[in-house]
């Protein structure tokens, strides 16, 4: 009934609420909220420096301890900044592309990436697209630090191609609005076909 204050933030974070939603001044805290998200949209850039927007999520993100949103957008900046940055560090001992472990493991970004996708799966409040945006991440980031049977793991609990959102919305209708779909169905096949491409050709050094 009154617990001792340095408890507050650790029941807070257990039943994935925030401090003040704890006390019940839910209107304010969700205007915060919602002002971090509109900054954070438009301020995350997908071929820029990232840095000063990570660093203001990075104090959202310990403000919200567990909201999905917020989390997704830390995760997302970091995202961009290892692509932008090429954190990843491959190298080819042989004719094949092999991740330089030893540095991947000692990045800070990843490091972090890593942990933000990780906490995001554990949320239940996180959507199926933003867990789903964390997986993708994740296992190449596995498999970038040297956790290879982790990223394996995690791959293989997903949901196969024939079972996809976008496949099964194009069996669910019909007429025009299915002929709408399986475009769009097609163009997303060609999407992750080019992505596939540029890792065959990006692993095989003779390619």
């Amino acid at each position: 009934g009154f617990p001792d204050m340095t408890l507050i933030p650790s029941i807070a974070n257990y039943f994935h609420v925030t401090i003040d939603e704890l006390f019940g001044y839910n209107g304010e805290r969700e205007h915060r909220k919602n002002e971090i998200l509109r900054k954070a949209e438009a301020e995350i850039k997908a071929d820029g420096d990232n840095n000063e927007i990570i660093d203001f999520l990075r104090d959202a993100a310990k403000e919200f301890p567990a909201d999905t949103d917020i989390l997704y957008c830390l995760g997302y900046a970091l995202a961009n900044q290892l692509a932008q940055n090429g954190n990843l560090k491959v190298s080819f001992p042989n004719k094949y592309a092999e991740f330089d472990i030893n540095h991947n493991k000692n990045d800070k970004y990843i490091s972090e990436s890593i942990s933000a996708f990780e906490k995001l799966l554990t949320l239940e409040d996180a959507s199926v697209s933003q867990k789903g945006f964390a997986v993708l991440n994740l296992v190449p980031l596995y498999n970038a630090t040297g956790q290879e049977q982790a990223a394996i793991s995690l791959a293989d609990k997903q949901v196969g191609i024939d079972s996809c959102k976008e496949f099964l919305l194009m069996l669910a209708t019909s007429g025009r609005e299915r002929s709408v779909i399986s475009c769009s169905v097609m163009i997303a096949f060609l999407r992750y076909l080019k992505v596939n491409a540029i890792w065959t050709i990006g692993n095989d050094k003779e390619i």
